[in-house]
């Protein structure tokens, strides 16, 4: 809003003519995008964007969010057909940071950032989608044992203790924002 008034108050000082729009930051960052960040609906979001830049049906969410899902997957076929005739760069992009994601690692931003960023919500969703619905080959009994020990904390409304490892404490802190949402 502010670099709209600018832009029209410059047009108006120097009798130019100026054009106020709303450009977003990125084909994820829209007004709607803190009702989708946060915990089920970031992983509906996150699993229709992966599945919209890749071209494929969405993997079933742990709780549904049509909306969320349905967002998500516009952004990514958005992504796709924008990056169209920057490949193999997005792609590679994306699939590293893929890799970080399903990991809950410290995410190093690749070029294109947008693909980079795209990637790396998947991956999360993914991570969160599989240990939500008890995938043991996908999110590691570790990450599993976390996410139940979170759940159990906030259903006993105690703070969970993080151990600095991005995974295990990833997998902690969803199953306590879940605990604290859905109870045990």
């Amino acid at each position: 809003m502010r670099g709209q008034l600018l832009i029209v108050s410059v047009a108006l000082l120097t009798g130019a003519h100026a054009e106020a729009k709303y450009v977003p930051h990125g084909p994820w960052h829209q007004p709607w995008e803190s009702w989708c960040s946060k915990n089920y609906r970031s992983e509906n979001y996150g699993l229709g964007l992966g599945a919209g830049y890749l071209g494929e049906e969405p993997a079933p969410a742990s709780t549904v969010d049509a909306m969320c899902m349905r967002l998500g997957r516009d952004a990514g076929k958005k992504l796709a057909a924008d990056q169209a005739s920057n490949q193999p760069w997005c792609q590679e992009a994306f699939e590293a940071s893929l890799a970080d994601g399903k990991q809950a690692a410290v995410q190093v931003v690749g070029s294109p950032s947008e693909c980079s960023n795209a990637g790396y919500a998947y991956g999360v969703a993914l991570l969160e989608n599989a240990m939500r619905r008890g995938l043991v080959e996908v999110a590691g009994a570790e990450c599993i044992a976390q996410y139940q020990e979170g759940k159990r904390l906030a259903a006993q409304h105690l703070a969970p203790s993080y151990t600095g490892d991005n995974l295990l404490d990833h997998c902690l802190a969803t199953g306590n924002d879940d605990g604290s949402l859905f109870g045990q």
